[in-house]
């Protein structure tokens, strides 16, 4: 879904979404629409067994999607008694230490989590709009965990795609499955439409994807 704003300050007393799927409204009450789509999906065979993963998208200076998110991981935190983890593109895996520490350890300041991301270089945006998500997660203690790769290795997979990286530097990557051709298609039209004429082509694409 996407979150429309007609004003950061109100944030979700202002905001609505819009299920792209379905193509309608839906009010901005992530426990009520959660609680539907996961009734649904329990039907389906195997459901039990699946995992069970939410994405939140943003705008990454956009206030209001951000309190947005936060109402998403109180309502996964609170649909039962299974762990909750909220996984951040923000941080890099190697900053999992520095994460756990601030929701778990002696020192668990936001000045502190800045300096040891290093926030500042690793993503940029103001930490202060992250902050009340990163707050309830160590009030709640809900673990923050680090998703991303350091960027020179993203540019590095950009140049030489992966399988020109050097084994020490493949080694930092997760398990990727390259192979599912229908998610290689979509996220093809996605760029379409994101970038149109400037999206790379053949095998720039390929390691682009990658």
């Amino acid at each position: 879904g996407v979150l429309a704003s007609r004003g950061a300050a109100a944030a979700l007393a202002d905001a609505v979404l819009y299920d792209t799927r379905t193509r309608s409204f839906l009010s901005a009450d992530p426990q009520r629409e959660l609680g539907g789509a996961l009734a649904a999906r329990r039907r389906g065979p195997g459901a039990d067994a699946a995992p069970r993963v939410f994405f939140a998208g943003e705008e990454h200076p956009n206030a209001a999607h951000h309190a947005l998110q936060l109402e998403l991981v109180k309502a996964v935190d609170a649909l039962d008694a299974a762990p909750t983890l909220v996984g951040l593109e923000m941080c890099y895996r190697e900053h999992q230490p520095a994460l756990d520490d601030f929701v778990l350890g002696a020192d668990r300041s936001r000045a502190t989590l800045a300096r040891r991301t290093p926030w500042d270089k690793t993503w940029g945006f103001d930490l202060a709009l992250y902050a009340p998500i990163f707050e309830h997660a160590r009030a709640a203690g809900i673990r923050l965990c680090g998703l991303n790769v350091p960027y020179p290795l993203v540019r590095e997979v950009s140049k030489v795609g992966v399988g020109g990286l050097e084994p020490d530097a493949r080694a930092l990557l997760p398990n990727m499955d390259r192979d599912n051709r229908e998610h290689y298609r979509r996220f093809g039209d996605a760029m379409d439409e994101a970038m149109g004429a400037a999206q790379p082509r053949g095998e720039q694409f390929s390691r682009y994807y990658e």
